[in-house]
């Protein structure tokens, strides 16, 4: 299973084709076929609402080596995933992601991720402390030089390095679940939160380095509710 920043980078475009292909370009698979289309819809590049259709995926066949069946099975997996709609006369289109549907996406993250956290605060080493440590200070280099992009990634490997400590492959799997089940592209109010969100995540950090579970599941909580506030805000602006 990929990990959180390999599925949430959010810096895709159709000229990085190359970078999926791995070390041998004709030994195209059906996972790199998926990594490929969720990328593209998570990033924006096929927006809500597009339609796939026979055409463009045969162009995306020819362009990156893939046959008709492995991306038609990389599209039933992104059903799954909720980021593609099927009807049987319309074929495949990207999913419309409405103001609901990120309320519940959120809402469920604040319980898994608060409880891996919870969890992580008696299995984290000293080395993955460390590396947290050094991610804050990162995002607080990021803010200062205005990288919102880096802020982003940095903020994605610190949410993975702690549930992937708290050792619970089915709760880290559901977590992933959700997060790639959000368009990155819906992101970019990020912008004008990431003064908060840095603060944030050195009092997770903080807590984390206390081993106080109790108190680091309730800042997870506040910590993705109130990005889901903001997104809130963000989002009835733009309807």
């Amino acid at each position: 299973m990929g990990n959180l920043l390999e599925k949430y980078t959010g810096h895709f475009s159709p000229t990085t084709l190359d970078s999926l292909k791995g070390s041998n370009p004709n030994a195209m698979i059906e996972e790199e076929v998926y990594i490929y289309l969720r990328n593209a819809i998570l990033s924006g590049v096929f927006p809500r609402g597009y339609h796939l259709n026979d055409t463009e995926m045969a162009d995306l066949e020819e362009r990156i080596g893939a046959t008709k069946s492995m991306v038609r099975e990389a599209l039933i997996r992104l059903t799954s995933d909720n980021l593609v709609q099927y009807q049987p006369q319309e074929g495949f289109t990207v999913s419309v992601l409405a103001l609901e549907d990120l309320k519940e996406i959120y809402f469920l993250r604040s319980i898994l991720e608060g409880a891996a956290a919870r969890l992580a605060c008696d299995n984290l080493t000293q080395d993955e402390l460390n590396k947290l440590e050094n991610l804050c200070r990162q995002m607080e280099k990021s803010l200062e030089n205005n990288e919102v992009a880096q802020l982003s990634l940095l903020n994605t490997d610190f949410h993975e390095t702690i549930y992937i400590s708290a050792h619970s492959p089915r709760l880290y799997k559901m977590i992933v679940q959700l997060w790639n089940g959000f368009f990155h592209s819906s992101l970019s109010f990020l912008t004008q939160r990431a003064p908060l969100s840095v603060g944030e995540h050195k009092a997770i950090f903080q807590s984390l380095k206390n081993r106080d579970g109790e108190k680091t599941e309730k800042i997870i909580r506040e910590h993705l509710l109130s990005a889901l506030n903001d997104l809130e805000e963000y989002w009835s602006k733009r309807l």
